[in-house]
């Protein structure tokens, strides 16, 4: 599992290897208007935008949570 962000774009980057069963696009659709992101992907790797830094940080912290977990 991959997560990058830019804080200066306040963009993130979430991806994962074949094997780990999590489907990036799906968690994106399903949890980004709770972090007040937009964006989407696939099932290996998905991108988003936030309008601000915290928004973002909570995120990240959200898909290391649920990553530790495959």
């Amino acid at each position: 599992v991959l997560i990058l962000s830019s804080a200066a774009d306040k963009r993130l980057l979430f991806g994962r290897s074949d094997g780990i069963d999590l489907n990036c696009g799906k968690v994106f659709k399903e949890q980004l208007p709770a972090f007040n992101g937009k964006g989407g992907g696939s099932p290996n790797w998905a991108t988003a935008g936030f309008a601000s830094l915290e928004d973002m940080t909570r995120f990240a912290a959200y898909l290391e949570g649920i990553a530790g977990k495959n």
